[in-house]
């Protein structure tokens, strides 16, 4: 589909070699390709960021993601936030801001203070918004148990809400062994759903740890509001990158990984959803903060299918959202290395 690009804001390309791991060999550049959106790009005092993975559901394009305006405490973090979202009927180019989809919870609850970091998830019919959430109290200053991040879950019968949060919603909570990679911060999760069973995908940081040294971990569990189960012992499944974006590929996960950690700025994957290696290294000018269009969560079975396309965030005064576009939907080049 032909489109007019208003403002290119970077174009990388990463040298290309061929590497095999776990099974998938990747020869070509991986690229990718930024643009200004409409609805949901910059906007004076106010902080958008932290967007979810992408669903359609009927006409509709749908992402979530975190908004609070200035002069709140924090600003321009998502620690004060809510969670609005918005529809796209061109494929993510043009969105109309439709409000607020999740809000604070009472005084005493997990989330009074703020609801931030969303992603979806389309299920038999339902739709579950997973969230991190703090209490009030929160300051984000030093090791204490009030500064910890939960996650929660809303459900809905319909993308468009109304949202309702079950009774004792918090899903993934901080480890209470604090040599344990998760003791302090829960945060970010992202779902695939393998055989009726929900893979929620999340970063952790372990007490007294900076943002840089998170990692990432799963739960596992055979409903979508729980209870959900660590696995790997509650260790983590990957030592780098400080935001959490998964898909399905080829009976395994892909994994993007940010700039944090050992492994950081490359492309990871596990071909039994847990043992993640990485593919290609030392990629440049990642998106922020991703979420991808996934097409296993709109009604097309999509496990051999990769990524074409999502929302992504600018850091600065004022955060806000853009397009991205990557040539990592069924690349010719990445190919199971068992058929060679």
């Amino acid at each position: 589909m032909a489109k007019t690009i208003s403002v290119w804001l970077v174009i990388l390309t990463c040298l290309g070699f061929a590497e095999i791991v776990s099974g998938v060999e990747i020869r070509s550049e991986i690229h990718f390709t930024f643009e200004q959106t409409k609805g949901i790009g910059k906007e004076k005092d106010v902080c958008k960021r932290d967007p979810s993975d992408v669903i359609k559901v009927g006409e509709n394009w749908y992402v979530w993601y975190s908004k609070v305006e200035k002069g709140a405490p924090l600003y321009p973090s998502g620690y004060n936030a809510t969670i609005w979202y918005a529809t796209s009927q061109d494929e993510g180019y043009t969105w109309i801001e439709k409000g607020q989809a999740v809000g604070k919870g009472p005084q005493g609850h997990f989330d009074s203070y703020a609801v931030f970091t969303p992603n979806i998830l389309s299920y038999h019919g339902k739709y579950y918004l997973y969230y991190t959430a703090v209490a009030i109290g929160f300051n984000n200053q030093g090791y204490s148990d009030i500064n910890k991040t939960n996650i929660g879950v809303a459900v809905s019968d319909s993308p468009a809400g109304p949202w309702r949060k079950p009774e004792n919603n918090i899903v993934v909570e901080p480890s209470l062994d604090h040599s344990k990679f998760d003791s302090f911060r829960c945060d970010d999760s992202c779902i695939i759903v393998r055989d009726e069973k929900i893979w929620l995908y999340y970063k952790g940081r372990q007490w007294s740890k900076t943002p840089a040294q998170t990692k990432m971990g799963v739960a596992l569990a055979d409903n979508p509001l729980g209870p959900f189960k660590k696995l790997n012992d509650g260790g983590f499944v990957q030592d780098s990158g400080h935001e959490v974006m998964v898909w399905p590929y080829k009976g395994g996960v892909m994994s993007l990984a940010s700039n944090t950690g050992p492994q950081g700025k490359s492309l990871f994957y596990a071909e039994n959803d847990i043992d993640f290696k990485v593919i290609r290294g030392n990629l440049k000018n990642l998106p922020k903060a991703p979420g991808c269009f996934r097409e296993d969560l709109s009604g097309r079975p999509a496990d051999n299918h990769g990524i074409q396309w999502g929302i992504s965030m600018v850091l600065g005064q004022d955060p806000y959202l853009v397009r991205y576009e990557c040539n990592l939907r069924q690349v010719p080049s990445i190919k199971s290395s068992m058929s060679r």
